[in-house]
Protein backbone atom coordinates (compact mmCIF):
# COMPACT_ATOMS: atom_id res chain seq x y z
CA UNK A 1 0.00 0.00 0.00
CA UNK A 2 3.01 2.61 0.92
CA UNK A 3 4.94 1.51 -2.54
CA UNK A 4 1.01 2.25 -4.14
CA UNK A 5 0.63 5.44 -3.07
CA UNK A 6 3.70 6.54 -3.21
CA UNK A 7 4.41 5.94 -7.17
CA UNK A 8 0.80 7.19 -7.60
CA UNK A 9 1.73 10.34 -6.27
CA UNK A 10 4.79 10.57 -8.06
CA UNK A 11 3.25 9.58 -11.52
CA UNK A 12 0.22 11.88 -11.03
CA UNK A 13 2.24 15.01 -10.43
CA UNK A 14 4.68 13.67 -13.46
CA UNK A 15 7.68 13.30 -11.55
CA UNK A 16 10.95 13.07 -13.44
CA UNK A 17 12.47 9.32 -13.86
CA UNK A 18 15.54 10.20 -11.98
CA UNK A 19 14.00 11.20 -9.16
CA UNK A 20 11.20 8.79 -9.29
CA UNK A 21 13.73 5.91 -9.11
CA UNK A 22 15.51 7.84 -5.84
CA UNK A 23 12.43 8.29 -3.86
CA UNK A 24 11.77 4.36 -4.86
CA UNK A 25 14.52 3.56 -3.78
CA UNK A 26 14.13 4.73 -0.36
CA UNK A 27 11.22 2.39 -0.15
CA UNK A 28 13.46 -0.73 1.52
CA UNK A 29 14.22 1.48 4.65
CA UNK A 30 10.62 2.22 5.02
CA UNK A 31 9.62 -1.63 4.62
CA UNK A 32 13.13 -2.36 6.71
CA UNK A 33 11.94 -0.26 9.70
CA UNK A 34 8.69 -1.81 10.29
CA UNK A 35 9.50 -5.01 10.06
CA UNK A 36 12.28 -4.24 12.49
CA UNK A 37 10.53 -6.30 15.33
CA UNK A 38 11.41 -9.07 15.91
CA UNK A 39 8.49 -11.02 18.08
CA UNK A 40 5.51 -13.01 17.01
CA UNK A 41 3.01 -10.33 18.34
CA UNK A 42 3.68 -7.61 15.89
CA UNK A 43 2.54 -9.95 12.89
CA UNK A 44 -0.76 -10.17 14.70
CA UNK A 45 -1.94 -6.65 15.74
CA UNK A 46 -2.43 -3.15 14.40
CA UNK A 47 0.12 -0.75 14.69
CA UNK A 48 -2.96 1.87 14.25
CA UNK A 49 -3.41 3.40 17.59
CA UNK A 50 -6.81 1.01 18.24
CA UNK A 51 -6.74 -0.94 21.26
CA UNK A 52 -5.90 -4.77 20.25
CA UNK A 53 -7.02 -7.81 22.28
CA UNK A 54 -5.61 -10.95 23.56
CA UNK A 55 -8.06 -13.62 24.45
CA UNK A 56 -6.34 -16.33 26.94
CA UNK A 57 -6.83 -19.27 29.65
CA UNK A 58 -4.75 -19.32 32.56
CA UNK A 59 -3.57 -21.51 35.38
CA UNK A 60 -2.60 -20.48 38.81
CA UNK A 61 -1.55 -21.85 42.13
CA UNK A 62 -0.74 -19.69 45.46
CA UNK A 63 1.89 -20.73 47.02
CA UNK A 64 2.26 -20.69 50.98
CA UNK A 65 5.54 -18.30 51.81
CA UNK A 66 3.65 -16.15 53.95
CA UNK A 67 3.93 -16.68 57.60
CA UNK A 68 0.76 -14.47 59.02
CA UNK A 69 -2.15 -15.39 60.20
CA UNK A 70 -4.33 -17.23 57.89
CA UNK A 71 -8.01 -16.34 56.73
CA UNK A 72 -11.02 -17.83 55.86
CA UNK A 73 -9.47 -19.31 52.39
CA UNK A 74 -6.15 -20.32 53.62
CA UNK A 75 -4.13 -16.99 52.91
CA UNK A 76 -2.16 -14.49 54.08
CA UNK A 77 0.15 -11.57 53.09
CA UNK A 78 3.64 -12.70 51.40
CA UNK A 79 2.12 -15.90 49.50
CA UNK A 80 2.63 -15.92 45.94
CA UNK A 81 0.39 -16.09 42.99
CA UNK A 82 2.20 -17.53 40.17
CA UNK A 83 0.66 -18.89 36.74
CA UNK A 84 1.07 -19.55 32.97
CA UNK A 85 -1.15 -17.92 30.59
CA UNK A 86 -2.40 -19.03 26.40
CA UNK A 87 -3.00 -17.33 24.38
CA UNK A 88 -6.11 -18.42 22.58
CA UNK A 89 -6.89 -15.55 19.80
CA UNK A 90 -5.71 -11.94 18.93
CA UNK A 91 -8.58 -9.88 18.13
CA UNK A 92 -7.62 -7.14 15.53
CA UNK A 93 -8.18 -5.92 12.09
CA UNK A 94 -4.62 -7.31 10.85
CA UNK A 95 -5.44 -11.22 12.02
CA UNK A 96 -6.42 -13.11 14.03
CA UNK A 97 -4.64 -16.09 16.17
CA UNK A 98 -6.88 -18.88 17.04
CA UNK A 99 -6.94 -22.79 18.22
CA UNK A 100 -7.97 -23.92 14.89
CA UNK A 101 -5.19 -23.01 13.03
CA UNK A 102 -3.05 -25.08 14.78
CA UNK A 103 -1.50 -22.32 16.70
CA UNK A 104 -2.38 -22.27 20.40
CA UNK A 105 0.24 -21.79 21.96
CA UNK A 106 2.57 -19.71 19.76
CA UNK A 107 2.14 -17.13 22.32
CA UNK A 108 1.70 -17.63 26.42
CA UNK A 109 2.75 -15.78 29.89
CA UNK A 110 4.04 -15.96 33.00
CA UNK A 111 3.86 -13.91 35.97
CA UNK A 112 4.25 -14.41 39.72
CA UNK A 113 2.69 -11.75 42.49
CA UNK A 114 3.04 -11.64 45.50
CA UNK A 115 0.21 -10.38 48.39
CA UNK A 116 0.47 -7.55 49.71
CA UNK A 117 -2.73 -6.84 51.45
CA UNK A 118 -6.15 -7.67 51.68
CA UNK A 119 -9.23 -6.48 52.40
CA UNK A 120 -12.89 -8.13 53.82
CA UNK A 121 -15.72 -7.85 50.78
CA UNK A 122 -19.34 -8.54 50.98
CA UNK A 123 -20.72 -11.67 51.54
CA UNK A 124 -17.37 -13.50 53.01
CA UNK A 125 -15.01 -12.49 50.43
CA UNK A 126 -11.82 -11.41 50.28
CA UNK A 127 -9.88 -8.75 47.70
CA UNK A 128 -6.08 -9.07 47.68
CA UNK A 129 -3.94 -7.01 46.25
CA UNK A 130 -0.36 -7.67 44.86
CA UNK A 131 2.97 -6.58 43.88
CA UNK A 132 5.85 -7.84 42.64
CA UNK A 133 6.75 -11.15 43.98
CA UNK A 134 10.32 -10.94 45.83
CA UNK A 135 10.36 -13.97 47.70
CA UNK A 136 12.70 -15.76 47.57
CA UNK A 137 12.68 -19.43 45.15
CA UNK A 138 9.13 -17.29 43.65
CA UNK A 139 10.17 -14.64 41.70
CA UNK A 140 9.49 -14.70 38.11
CA UNK A 141 13.12 -14.98 37.45
CA UNK A 142 13.52 -18.11 39.44
CA UNK A 143 10.37 -19.79 38.77
CA UNK A 144 10.68 -19.36 34.63
CA UNK A 145 14.26 -21.93 35.66
CA UNK A 146 17.72 -21.34 34.69
CA UNK A 147 17.94 -20.57 31.07
CA UNK A 148 15.20 -18.40 30.52
CA UNK A 149 15.09 -16.76 33.80
CA UNK A 150 18.48 -15.35 33.16
CA UNK A 151 16.76 -12.62 30.15
CA UNK A 152 15.51 -11.14 33.37
CA UNK A 153 17.73 -8.97 34.73
CA UNK A 154 15.89 -7.20 37.59
CA UNK A 155 13.85 -9.50 40.22
CA UNK A 156 11.05 -7.48 40.56
CA UNK A 157 9.79 -7.99 37.04
CA UNK A 158 6.92 -9.86 37.58
CA UNK A 159 5.04 -10.60 33.94
CA UNK A 160 6.49 -11.90 30.46
CA UNK A 161 4.98 -12.52 27.07
CA UNK A 162 6.45 -15.28 25.66
CA UNK A 163 6.40 -16.96 22.33
CA UNK A 164 7.08 -20.34 20.90
CA UNK A 165 7.86 -20.30 16.88
CA UNK A 166 8.41 -23.91 16.34
CA UNK A 167 5.51 -25.69 13.97
CA UNK A 168 3.54 -27.45 16.64
CA UNK A 169 3.83 -25.34 20.10
CA UNK A 170 2.70 -26.83 23.60
CA UNK A 171 -0.24 -25.43 24.69
CA UNK A 172 0.70 -23.61 28.11
CA UNK A 173 -3.09 -24.72 29.30
CA UNK A 174 -1.76 -28.15 29.32
CA UNK A 175 1.46 -27.67 31.60
CA UNK A 176 1.65 -28.92 34.56
CA UNK A 177 2.64 -27.65 38.52
CA UNK A 178 4.95 -29.00 38.98
CA UNK A 179 7.72 -28.00 37.18
CA UNK A 180 4.86 -25.07 36.64
CA UNK A 181 6.57 -21.96 35.06
CA UNK A 182 9.78 -23.78 34.07
CA UNK A 183 7.81 -25.61 31.08
CA UNK A 184 8.96 -22.81 29.12
CA UNK A 185 12.66 -23.29 30.09
CA UNK A 186 13.14 -25.83 27.03
CA UNK A 187 14.93 -23.83 24.76
CA UNK A 188 12.02 -23.18 22.28
CA UNK A 189 10.53 -20.12 23.85
CA UNK A 190 11.56 -16.84 24.13
CA UNK A 191 10.87 -13.40 25.20
CA UNK A 192 8.45 -10.77 23.27
CA UNK A 193 8.37 -8.39 26.76
CA UNK A 194 8.74 -7.97 29.93
CA UNK A 195 6.34 -6.04 32.45
CA UNK A 196 5.95 -5.23 36.12
CA UNK A 197 3.43 -3.29 38.53
CA UNK A 198 4.89 0.17 38.64
CA UNK A 199 2.90 1.80 41.77
CA UNK A 200 4.79 4.78 40.65
CA UNK A 201 2.57 4.41 37.68
CA UNK A 202 -0.45 3.38 39.45
CA UNK A 203 -0.06 -0.34 37.90
CA UNK A 204 -2.24 -2.84 40.20
CA UNK A 205 -3.15 -6.50 40.58
CA UNK A 206 -6.13 -7.85 42.46
CA UNK A 207 -7.55 -10.94 42.85
CA UNK A 208 -11.19 -11.21 44.72
CA UNK A 209 -12.37 -14.72 46.17
CA UNK A 210 -15.86 -15.46 47.59
CA UNK A 211 -17.01 -18.34 48.83
CA UNK A 212 -20.07 -20.88 47.53
CA UNK A 213 -23.58 -18.80 48.03
CA UNK A 214 -25.34 -21.55 48.32
CA UNK A 215 -22.95 -23.05 50.96
CA UNK A 216 -20.98 -26.03 49.33
CA UNK A 217 -16.81 -25.80 48.83
CA UNK A 218 -16.67 -23.95 45.99
CA UNK A 219 -14.63 -20.85 45.33
CA UNK A 220 -15.20 -18.19 42.47
CA UNK A 221 -12.74 -15.54 41.93
CA UNK A 222 -12.39 -12.64 40.12
CA UNK A 223 -9.04 -10.82 38.61
CA UNK A 224 -8.00 -7.71 37.17
CA UNK A 225 -4.67 -5.85 36.41
CA UNK A 226 -3.08 -2.72 34.89
CA UNK A 227 0.80 -2.72 34.16
CA UNK A 228 3.90 -1.59 32.38
CA UNK A 229 5.85 -2.82 30.12
CA UNK A 230 10.20 -2.35 30.25
CA UNK A 231 11.47 -4.15 27.60
CA UNK A 232 10.04 -6.15 24.52
CA UNK A 233 10.97 -7.66 21.20
CA UNK A 234 8.13 -5.36 18.81
CA UNK A 235 11.20 -3.23 17.10
CA UNK A 236 13.62 -0.58 19.01
CA UNK A 237 10.98 2.59 18.42
CA UNK A 238 7.77 0.70 18.63
CA UNK A 239 6.02 2.73 21.14
CA UNK A 240 2.58 2.12 22.99
CA UNK A 241 -0.31 3.95 24.08
CA UNK A 242 -2.17 3.68 27.09
CA UNK A 243 -4.92 1.68 26.98
CA UNK A 244 -8.30 2.87 28.33
CA UNK A 245 -9.07 1.53 31.77
CA UNK A 246 -12.88 1.03 30.73
CA UNK A 247 -13.54 -2.60 31.92
CA UNK A 248 -11.60 -2.33 35.15
CA UNK A 249 -14.48 -1.98 37.53
CA UNK A 250 -13.66 1.97 38.39
CA UNK A 251 -9.56 1.68 38.22
CA UNK A 252 -8.60 4.91 36.85
CA UNK A 253 -4.77 4.66 36.26
CA UNK A 254 -3.55 4.57 33.05
CA UNK A 255 -1.15 1.36 31.96
CA UNK A 256 0.80 0.06 29.35
CA UNK A 257 -1.42 -3.00 29.43
CA UNK A 258 -4.43 -3.75 31.23
CA UNK A 259 -5.75 -7.86 32.09
CA UNK A 260 -9.74 -6.97 32.41
CA UNK A 261 -12.02 -7.92 34.97
CA UNK A 262 -12.71 -11.32 34.55
CA UNK A 263 -14.34 -14.46 36.00
CA UNK A 264 -11.99 -17.03 37.66
CA UNK A 265 -12.60 -20.31 39.24
CA UNK A 266 -10.54 -22.55 42.06
CA UNK A 267 -10.55 -25.99 41.63
CA UNK A 268 -9.41 -28.81 44.70
CA UNK A 269 -7.76 -30.54 43.22
CA UNK A 270 -7.23 -28.59 39.91
CA UNK A 271 -6.29 -29.56 36.57
CA UNK A 272 -2.82 -30.43 36.03
CA UNK A 273 -1.69 -29.42 39.84
CA UNK A 274 -2.82 -26.45 39.40
CA UNK A 275 -5.91 -24.54 41.63
CA UNK A 276 -7.04 -21.81 39.63
CA UNK A 277 -8.30 -21.28 36.46
CA UNK A 278 -9.25 -18.38 34.58
CA UNK A 279 -10.05 -16.67 30.86
CA UNK A 280 -10.81 -13.20 29.82
CA UNK A 281 -8.36 -10.91 27.71
CA UNK A 282 -5.68 -8.78 27.70
CA UNK A 283 -5.17 -5.43 26.26
CA UNK A 284 -3.10 -3.20 24.47
CA UNK A 285 -2.36 -0.61 22.06
CA UNK A 286 1.28 -0.37 19.66
CA UNK A 287 1.61 2.62 17.39
CA UNK A 288 3.89 2.61 14.41
CA UNK A 289 7.40 3.14 14.78
CA UNK A 290 8.34 6.95 14.54
CA UNK A 291 11.48 6.00 12.39
CA UNK A 292 8.50 4.33 9.59
CA UNK A 293 6.79 7.54 9.25
CA UNK A 294 10.16 9.57 9.10
CA UNK A 295 11.25 7.49 6.36
CA UNK A 296 7.99 7.26 4.82
CA UNK A 297 7.99 10.89 4.91
CA UNK A 298 11.02 11.68 3.21
CA UNK A 299 9.98 9.46 0.09
CA UNK A 300 6.94 11.53 0.06
CA UNK A 301 8.82 15.02 0.59
CA UNK A 302 11.26 13.93 -2.35
CA UNK A 303 8.37 13.31 -4.51
CA UNK A 304 7.40 16.84 -3.77
CA UNK A 305 10.35 19.05 -3.79
CA UNK A 306 11.22 17.85 -7.44
CA UNK A 307 7.76 18.93 -8.38
CA UNK A 308 8.70 22.38 -6.43
CA UNK A 309 11.56 22.40 -8.54
CA UNK A 310 9.95 21.72 -12.22
CA UNK A 311 7.36 24.18 -11.42
CA UNK A 312 10.15 26.56 -10.52
CA UNK A 313 12.25 26.04 -14.38
CA UNK A 314 9.26 25.86 -15.93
Amino acid sequence: MKFYLVFKFCILEKITMKRLIFALAMLPFVFGSTSASAGILPSLIAFDALEDKLLDQGVAEFEASGLGVRDAFGLTAGDVFYGVVQIDSVDSDVNTLGGSSGTVGTLGGAYAFEIDSAIDGLNGSRIYNFKNSTVAGFTLKELLGPTLGAGITDSSHSIAVLSNSTATPPAPQDFSNPPGLANFDNGAWSFEAIGTIDVTEGDFYQVGLAPDPFGGTSVTGRQRGGFSIVSHDWGISTSLIAVSTLNLMGASSSHDFVLDTENATVEAPGSNGWDFASNGNFRLNAVPEPTSIVTMLGVVGTCGLSLRRRRKNA
